[in-house]
């Protein structure tokens, strides 16, 4: 399995906070401007490798008829956040080789420059 030293240079992975821990449903990470490939073309890249990925999360407020309304509230990491979070889908059957392919994926996507 590829060992990662630090963090992948331009993404910012989830930890559980110190008072619980994760159901390993899903992982999650945010896609930063210093990583080599933007969200959207990083689920592309994905899908086209076969491991499943999506959208992370969702603000509320921008979904079609939600009716809701912010007040004036500051919800700039939010919206940062519904911009550039990714989730990959996780389970118990994840075997030691699939981990090891979506970290291998991830490190080779982060070297990767789109032209231009």
């Amino acid at each position: 399995m590829p060992k990662c030293e630090g963090p992948v240079k331009g993404l910012r992975f989830s930890r559980d906070p110190l008072y619980g821990t994760s159901n390993f449903q899903s992982f999650w990470f945010e896609v930063q401007p210093a990583f080599a490939l933007g969200r959207e073309e990083l689920l592309a890249h994905l899908a086209h490798d076969g491991i499943s990925g999506r959208r992370g999360t969702m603000a509320a407020r921008r979904q079609p008829d939600s009716g809701r309304d912010a007040g004036g509230a500051d919800l700039s990491v939010t919206e940062r956040l519904t911009d550039n979070t990714v989730i990959l889908a996780v389970y118990h059957q994840l075997s030691p080789d699939e981990r090891s392919r979506v970290v291998s994926f991830l490190l080779r996507a982060g070297r990767r420059r789109t032209p231009g």
